[in-house]
């Protein structure tokens, strides 16, 4: 027991540490009685310990006769060995200058308790009390509860998780209007619980009006916390399914109900099993779209996730310009952190954004399309003009078929409305075009009615300009003038030629050779490609200029020898005719226990299916956005609408 002697109290093992405390308190503080105590110190103050000094300081002083020094027991129970060293004095080393223990304000033992309520000695003493005191330790407060009760209290908490859990999946509103006990509807929360209840007679006993107001687990933060570990346990699956896998990157951003910002982040990657993954993966606020606030949301839940953006081999965009631009967008910036982050095109938009780009350059279409949407805006403004379109549609097609202009079968002569131009939508503003064409009569017998009509006064210029910009053609030159221009060639000169120009130059900028490159000897992976000739250079010029990262020199030398053995014992398979997608390929490759025989191989398969074509996954993170942050709901916060 002798202070000096006995080792540090964090030597012990974590979990022994408190019963050693309590035998050494129960024990009290070692104060061996001597008859006479050895002097220490110069020569000219030589001074001893005294007994008397137990008396004074009964609780934690104690003496070592071995170190001729003195020590406290609680501060040596809860020293740790991270303390500051004038704390040492009394738990490591021992204090023996007797001469500074005195009557007074200047004793050193005095010192060493403190008059600070909250000095480090007081405070270890208190540990003292607070450890003996069985009945404040936690066992012993759980014990306080009956078995009754700690069922009551799990059975409300998973009520309340499975209420969430339906709530979350569906898409639905927590909380209600007004939720108070009068109310007829509290919430779609508090009401599946009343739906729980009602077919439950146990969960009736014990929730809502029946459950203790410390443990009823209702609150809105318990809804938000419930949720949220739900959201990372999502996310949790997510990293440890992709685990060192690489992964492409979609990006899009939106505009919410509130008005804010929002980005959204899906990961595309092939799972342990050789299938595709694409799962929505977070949902991140930004203050506004410039690509270094779009690039530090990237990063930030990346890295929050422990993923390596080193491990990203590809991005895809919807293709707007402050997220594709090739020198100051957003794609430039992960490629100087992430040079094998290749930029591909989401073919879902099939180019409409690089058309709709040219198309707003070249000022007589601009013209064009800004006339042909205000007719189209003024006549399916109301519902009293389309009831109007269709009717005019109606009584056209009535004629036409009486003079065998249309034939008249079933299916034919479908009765439509005229479609708004949008950018996002392919096609649309062909469509536009052709239903305009195909109503130009109706249209504009609509419009002439709006005119005549003494109740729309209002927007009646707006209408005759409409009407104006239909039925007006160029004049004509006089007679007997010289001609300056062939029509055929003006319109081709400077109309065609100047628009043919634009799409080159912006598809240019949209796809450069580099990623042209990148796709062609992808499809050197596609099975119908390999049934037709299989190409073993294109294979290797991928690996070897693509992605040097994932293939070593000797990878690269032993690729090509696994090819051979790919050609003869794969591609010559008689179930591998049957297959028809690359993804298909890698199922399968998995599946046969073939992957493990060529994983070089394998490995380039799964680089090329990483690859994506699309970004239609983000697009339906925002569908999902709206159904969930509705205009009723606009003040939902971003961390509850993120999980």
């Amino acid at each position: 027991r002798d202070p000096g002697l006995r080792p540090q109290i964090w030597v012990y093992d974590v979990n022994q540490q408190d019963e050693i405390r309590r035998a050494y308190i129960m024990a009290g503080p070692y104060q061996p009685r001597l008859s006479e105590y050895p002097k220490s110190g110069p020569e000219k103050y030589l001074r001893r310990f005294q007994s008397s000094w137990f008396d004074s300081f009964p609780s934690w002083l104690e003496y070592s006769p071995i170190k001729d020094a003195a020590f406290c027991l609680p501060c040596y129970l809860f020293n740790t060995p991270f303390a500051h060293p004038k704390y040492n004095a009394y738990t490591v080393n021992g204090f023996n200058v007797w001469r500074n223990v005195k009557d007074g304000k200047i004793c050193a033992f005095l010192n060493h308790v403190g008059k600070d309520p909250n000095s480090t000695h007081k405070k270890d003493e208190k540990s003292c009390e607070d450890l003996m005191r069985q009945s404040q330790h936690l066992p012993q407060v759980f014990n306080r509860y009956s078995s009754q009760e700690i069922e009551n209290n799990k059975l409300r908490l998973k009520t309340t998780v499975e209420a969430i859990r339906y709530l979350a999946f569906q898409g639905c509103s927590f909380r209600g209007h007004d939720e108070s006990k009068k109310s007829l509807n509290r919430g779609n929360f508090l009401q599946l619980l009343k739906a729980f209840a009602s077919n439950n007679e146990k969960i009736a006993e014990v929730i809502l009006d029946k459950a203790p107001k410390y443990a009823s687990y209702i609150s809105p933060n318990i809804q938000k916390e419930i949720l949220h570990v739900f959201s990372m346990k999502v996310k949790k699956a997510i990293r440890e399914e992709i685990r060192d896998a690489k992964f492409y990157l979609i990006v899009d951003e939106s505009r919410d109900e509130s008005k804010k910002e929002h980005m959204a982040v899906v990961l595309r990657f092939v799972d342990k099993d050789g299938f595709v993954r694409e799962p929505f993966f977070g949902l991140v606020h930004v203050s506004n779209t410039s690509v270094v606030t779009l690039k530090d949301g990237i990063h930030s839940l990346l890295s929050h996730n422990n993923l390596n953006i080193q491990n990203i081999r590809g991005q895809g965009y919807d293709g707007a310009s402050n997220m594709r631009g090739e020198w100051n967008g957003l794609q430039a910036l992960i490629l100087k952190d992430c040079q094998y982050a290749y930029y591909i095109h989401c073919l879902a938009h099939r180019l409409q954004l690089a058309l709709v780009a040219i198309s707003h350059e070249i000022v007589p279409i601009h013209h064009f399309f800004t006339k042909l949407t205000s007719v189209v805006n003024i006549v399916g403004a109301s519902c009293k003009c389309n009831e109007e379109l269709k009717r005019a549609q109606a009584a056209d097609i009535e004629y036409m078929i009486s003079i065998d202009e249309l034939e008249s079968r079933r299916g034919l002569n479908q009765i439509g409305t005229l479609q708004r131009p949008r950018d996002t939508r392919w096609s649309s503003h062909f469509r536009s075009v052709s239903n305009l064409i195909k109503m130009f009569s109706a249209t504009c017998s609509v419009l002439l009615n709006i005119i005549e009509d003494d109740t729309n006064a209002f927007q009646r210029g707006d209408v005759d300009a409409a009407y104006e910009a239909m039925t007006s053609f160029e004049q004509g030159r006089a007679r007997r003038q010289e001609d300056n221009f062939i029509v055929a060639e003006h319109y081709r000169v400077n109309f065609f030629y100047t628009v043919i120009d634009c799409q080159l130059q912006e598809l240019s900028s949209r796809f450069n050779e580099h990623a042209v490159q990148l796709l062609i000897l992808s499809s050197a992976r596609d099975p119908r490609e390999c049934r037709e000739s299989f190409r073993i250079g294109d294979v290797c010029q991928l690996a070897d200029k693509f992605y040097p990262a994932d293939f070593t020199d000797v990878d690269k030398m032993n690729l090509k020898i696994q090819l051979e053995h790919y050609e003869y014992n794969v591609v010559q398979h008689p179930e591998f005719k049957s297959l028809s997608t690359i993804s298909e390929l890698s199922q399968w490759l998995v599946s046969t226990r073939k992957a493990t025989i060529v994983p070089l191989v394998y490995r380039i398969i799964v680089l090329v299916l990483t690859l994506s074509v699309s970004t239609a996954t983000t697009k339906r993170s925002f569908s999902a956005t709206r159904i969930v942050k509705t205009r009723l709901r606009s003040k939902m916060e971003d961390e509850f609408l993120t999980d």
